[in-house]
């Protein structure tokens, strides 16, 4: 008979042995949150730790919970799956009034799923460092959550954590295998975490039986799962869009320099790509998107012509070259690029594609149309020039169909070649852009349809055989830059919009010293587009495992940020007419860059400061005189219902897309509501009339000197009406954006 002391020591012996399990279930969890870290290397910013984090840790302890309770080995993985997508709901997924989806309703995973959809498609047609969306965010959390149940459910249900091993360090093999730097002391935690797990599982008795066929069919599937959840994480990787570098026939590879060839038939697949260094360059901030050298309009079909350009001038360190005259940039707006020619043998010199400002030691004419810096008596071989660039000058707002130039385009910008099936084309661009009203929404529209890797695939080779090369790539639907370019011309020829080829490089490998390096295999091709306020235009139509990002402006948010500036323009207008809205082009500067005259800029500069202090000072009395009003009125009792409120009533009813953010402008509010409802269906004339009407009555309230004393302001009842027609109206269309989107899925 057992005596009592020695039932005591064999009790406390068996809680040794399995109280490790939660532990175990912590451990794991921390190794996997560490393994999130191995992929810092392919994602811009360390914000989307947080969510992952969170769901991991949330459904860690929800599992270890379960596993103090219950003996079963599939029950607290399943209790885990509940709690990872109670928690994803109220993260990732709002409904239409912004609020957070806290119960799983059908409709809220409909809308997890949507967004988790969106994360993979996104992952698959963008390339490192990539910026983290929410989308992106929910498919990195669900699968680190995955991985986690997996390695969890190995070790401690079935005593498996060796093979548990595979999975947890899964996430670390796109880091390891692809040549990234690899976070070591994350690496070695994780590592830790895991050797620390084999020990407490050596330790813990298994109560269950032994070890049989089951837990290797799940090791296997759970190793399969990590395999798959790599896939989209591994997409997003610099090392695939490494693979087809080359965009256009280059030099031998046995040559020391390299030349651009502009003989670019699209019947012609790619050939041997060379890796010979062209140049290299140093910059004050961000890089250049992308390095042009020339420009090319004319296209009989198969393949495109060289143009000569007629507008030439010598170039001045002070001139900002572009093809129009836009307004001065402040100082601060530039980039300062210094180059160096290494390996490229051209008589013209590469420049960003925006403008800029060029600084170099030899004779060269600035091409005005073609967009061009062609060297006079000497090539390019060996040259160190420099340039400021000015990003922001070609912004959202100036990408509008307005007459902000009497610049004549040339019509070879419009020509489509006679080999070319014009009609089918022009119906097949319709569809594209059905729903696009403005230039920069078609152009975004045909741009986004290229890049879908849903639709096209990149590749080297083509089977072009025809003369319509355009047509047979929109039946193959694949090729190289050279035909995802000329196609978005085509297209756009089709909408009467002017577009050009440009040929140059993409910008190239950040090296350890951080300079780049660009080479030959970064040869590229890519459109421009031509805006009568802003010039011709560059947009990226090849998918980004080739080409990267597409430039920041040509975004769906661009779209409806010029919408809001045309909207805000047409509101002002509507109020206060003008006569003369556009001046004349006399009225405008001659000069791309005007130099303030020797003695002028000082003297200048103060006064500007002056009047800054001055204005500022001005803004500060006026508002804390508004404010005391404001408070004397609340105290006598006379704000109550005032148009203000039920302009914030207005913001809280809209639908998530309407609303609008909280520094704009009651102008720009509703600027804001008439662009969000032009993408799917332009506003009625009684909801864009009561909108407003309602915003001036804010503007009235908020703006005059007595608000009470304003006459002719509408009765709140009148104000709640109107605002009732624009919340009514809004809900219909949001209503309807969400069901096409559903339907097309």
């Amino acid at each position: 008979m057992e005596r009592p002391d020695e039932r005591a020591v064999r009790s406390m012996n068996s809680a040794s042995r399995t109280a490790p399990r939660w532990l175990m279930t912590a451990l794991l969890a921390t190794a996997v949150c560490l393994g999130a870290l191995g992929l810092s290397a392919f994602l811009e910013e360390r914000g989307w730790m947080t969510p992952i984090v969170g769901v991991v840790g949330i459904t860690a302890v929800a599992v270890a919970t379960a596993r103090t309770w219950v003996t079963s080995r599939a029950l607290p993985t399943m209790i885990g799956v509940l709690t990872a997508i109670a928690v994803m709901l109220p993260t990732f997924v709002r409904d239409d009034s912004g609020a957070r989806a806290w119960l799983p309703t059908p409709d809220a995973l409909a809308a997890l799923g949507d967004t988790v959809a969106a994360g993979v498609n996104y992952s698959a047609s963008t390339v490192a460092p990539a910026p983290v969306t929410p989308e992106l965010a929910a498919i990195l959390a669900i699968g680190f959550v995955m991985v986690f149940l997996v390695a969890e459910n190995l070790t401690v249900s079935w005593g498996l954590a060796g093979t548990a091993g595979f999975v947890i360090f899964a996430p670390w093999l796109a880091p390891i295998i692809l040549s990234h730097d690899v976070p070591f002391l994350a690496l070695l935690g994780a590592l830790a975490c895991w050797l620390a797990v084999l020990g407490l599982a050596h330790r813990t008795t298994m109560s269950t039986p032994p070890v049989g066929v089951a837990p290797v069919m799940t090791a296997s599937v759970g190793a399969a799962l990590a395999a798959i959840l790599i896939m989209p994480l591994a997409l997003v990787s610099p090392a695939w869009g490494g693979l087809p570098t080359l965009d256009g026939p280059v030099g031998s590879s046995t040559t020391t320099v390299t030349r651009l060839s502009l003989d670019l038939d699209l019947r012609t697949s790619l050939g041997e790509r060379s890796s010979l260094p062209v140049m290299e360059y140093d910059t004050s901030g961000a890089r250049p998107d992308a390095f042009k050298l020339h420009s090319l309009s004319s296209f009989d079909g198969a393949a495109w012509q060289r143009t000569p350009g007629t507008e030439q001038s010598t170039v001045s360190t002070t001139d900002i070259l572009w093809p129009l005259e836009l307004p001065a940039p402040e100082e601060a707006s530039s980039v300062r690029v210094d180059v160096s020619l290494v390996g490229l043998s051209e008589d013209n010199i590469p420049l960003p594609t925006t403008p800029r400002a060029v600084d170099i030691p030899a004779m060269v004419n600035y091409v005005r149309d073609l967009d061009e810096v062609q060297l006079q008596g000497q090539e390019s071989v060996g040259l160190e020039y420099s340039f400021e660039m000015y990003p922001s000058m070609v912004e959202p707002a100036l990408l509008v169909d307005g007459n902000g130039s009497s610049t004549v385009v040339d019509e070879s910008f419009l020509a489509l070649p006679d080999a070319m099936d014009a009609a089918l084309l022009t119906q097949y661009t319709q569809d594209v852009t059905a729903g696009a009203e403005t230039r920069l929404a078609q152009a975004v529209a045909i741009q986004d349809h290229l890049r879908d890797t849903m639709e096209f695939t990149y590749s080297p080779d083509v089977s072009v055989q025809s003369d319509d090369a355009v047509g047979d790539f929109l039946e193959s639907r694949t090729g190289y830059c050279v035909q995802f370019a000329t196609t978005m011309i085509m297209m756009s020829r089709t909408l009467d919009i002017p577009a050009r080829l440009a040929v140059g490089y993409l910008p190239g490998t950040l090296q350890d010293d951080g300079t780049y390096v660009v080479e030959a295999t970064d040869a590229h091709a890519w459109p421009e587009l031509w805006f009568p306020q802003a010039g011709w235009v560059r947009f990226e139509p090849t998918p980004a495992v080739q080409s990267g990002t597409a430039p920041r402006y040509s975004t769906v948010d661009s779209v409806d940020e010029a919408a809001r500036a045309e909207a805000f323009q047409q509101l002002d207008e509507e109020v206060f007419p003008t006569a003369d809205a556009n001046p004349s082009p006399q009225e405008t500067s001659e000069t791309a860059a005007p130099v303030a005259q020797d003695g002028d800029t000082t003297k200048s500069g103060r006064w500007e400061q002056w009047a800054v202090v001055a204005a500022g000072s001005v803004a500060v009395l006026m508002t804390v005189w508004w404010l005391a009003v404001r408070r004397q009125r609340s105290r006598t009792g006379l704000e109550e219902i005032t148009p203000d409120v039920i302009w914030t009533e207005l913001h809280q009813a809209l639908p998530e897309p309407f609303r609008w953010a909280d520094a704009m402008t009651p102008r720009e509010a509703a600027g804001h509501v008439v662009a969000v409802a032009a993408r799917e269906t332009p506003m009625s004339p009684q909801a864009r009339g009561s909108l407003t009407s309602l915003m001036q009555c804010v503007e009235d309230f908020r703006y005059a000197a007595v608000p009470s004393e304003v006459e002719g302001t509408p009765s709140q009842t009148v104000m709640r009406e109107w605002s009732a027609v624009v919340v009514q109206e809004a809900r219909a269309i949001n209503k309807g954006a969400r069901a096409t989107a559903r339907k097309s899925r």
